[in-house]
């Protein structure tokens, strides 16, 4: 009976996962993944922010930037222009223009100029569009330091949620492998008439509950993992934790 309810319950959860996946009902699933294979990153609290793990972080990096290329520009409005040009001409001072000596009257004159610009006052509205940026980049650094300390304060619970779990967890294996050894042990006695059928079906209980703990604390291991990826904006790196399931 509890094999029929397992195994209904089972299709059901494929046929679910695959209305939220949007393939047909009557298709097959094929679940190529095991959780021996999952593998995950423990990320340290003490590994500096940059804008990779945090988008919201990325933005404000980037306002930053903005704001001291806005500065950068007004003060370099206070530096000197400069341009220069050069040209050259040809003129010829004959008095008439079918003379003989037309062609060899002809005379070349060149020159250079150099032009020099300095703003000496810029007027008020400048200083006070560098003042208002000014401002407008200690309010974002404050921010940006903000987050900073949120973003911390988030890993390193995530980070301690992350570690207990996983604590938790081969306790629970231990747990399961215990009751698994109690259940076969009862088996034998079983069978060579030294123990009732009461103590088998304990055993058996113990060893479902066991099962049930283990795989109650490993989905808590997955979501806390997946809380501290968040925190580091990141879904997708994984590293080494054993996480495989008991045989």
């Amino acid at each position: 009976v509890e094999q029929k309810k397992t195994r209904h319950s089972l299709e059901e959860s494929h046929d679910l996962l695959k209305f939220h996946m949007g393939m047909p009902i009557e298709e097959n699933l094929t679940l190529k993944d095991r959780l021996q294979n999952i593998i995950l990153e423990n990320e340290t609290i003490d590994d500096p922010i940059t804008a990779t793990y945090n988008l919201e972080y990325d933005i404000l990096n980037i306002k930053k930037r903005m704001l001291q290329l806005g500065i950068k520009v007004i003060n370099l409005s206070h530096l000197p222009g400069f341009s220069y040009s050069l040209g050259m001409q040809l003129a010829n001072h004959t008095d008439t223009l079918f003379s003989k000596s037309w062609e060899n009257e002809w005379e070349k004159h060149g020159w250079a100029r150099v032009n020099v610009a300095m703003n000496l006052h810029l007027g008020f509205k400048k200083s006070q569009e560098k003042q208002k940026l000014k401002i407008n980049l200690q309010k974002l650094n404050n921010e940006m330091a903000d987050l900073e300390n949120h973003i911390n304060l988030q890993r390193k619970k995530a980070s301690m949620a992350l570690k207990t779990s996983e604590e938790k967890l081969k306790v629970e294996k231990e747990n399961f492998h215990l009751a698994k050894e109690i259940f076969h042990i009862a088996q034998m006695k079983y069978r060579q008439g030294i123990a009732s059928s009461f103590e088998i079906i304990q055993a058996d209980h113990d060893l479902k509950e066991a099962s049930t703990h283990y795989f109650s604390v490993l989905h808590e291991v997955l979501l806390n993992k997946i809380a501290l990826e968040k925190v580091f904006g990141r879904l997708l790196s994984y590293a080494t934790v054993d996480v495989s399931v008991p045989h």
